[in-house]
């Protein structure tokens, strides 16, 4: 595609270097609905036996030879929020296994600065070289055998 000519960048400046395209926002909720929601979500269920899923699947980062570092108890709260909003968005009361699942690669892959390692100590590289957030690229080998290995009490 290439860089713009120098004319059409000075159009560009013109046009929108001395306003933010921010200054024409609507707000879309207000403070009270996003409150709402945040309690809403708060009051969705979680079983205990889905409590420990997630203690599980977040204890599986921390013991992977393939990371120097597991996921933290940050992260093991933020799984279970996330699963809560889920829930919740769904027009459910209580979470499900699916819920936990569906954001355990997202929520606990690991930072894109992280110090993956392969078999043997050797580093792994990254898909094109850069860290990247997305769960397939990322997530740890040891998660998908938590996910397969762990599962939670009464669930199939």
């Amino acid at each position: 595609m290439g860089y713009p000519s120098t004319e059409a960048e000075l159009a560009m400046l013109d046009l929108h270097g001395s306003s933010s395209p921010l200054d024409s926002l609507e707000p879309v909720a207000s403070a009270s609905d996003v409150r709402d929601l945040i309690a809403a979500v708060r009051r969705v269920h979680v079983a205990e036996s889905l409590k420990q899923y997630v203690i599980s699947l977040v204890g599986a980062t921390r013991s992977a030879p393939e990371l120097r570092l597991g996921a933290s108890p940050r992260a093991t709260l933020h799984l279970l929020r996330a699963s809560r909003a889920r829930a919740a968005l769904d027009g459910r009361d209580f979470v499900i296994p699916d819920d936990v699942q569906a954001l355990a690669g997202p929520v606990l892959a690991p930072p894109p600065a992280a110090d993956r390692r392969g078999p043997g100590g050797a580093p792994v590289a990254r898909p094109g070289g850069r860290g990247h957030r997305r769960a397939d690229a990322t997530a740890p080998h040891a998660l998908s055998r938590g996910c397969a290995a762990v599962r939670p009490v009464g669930c199939s």
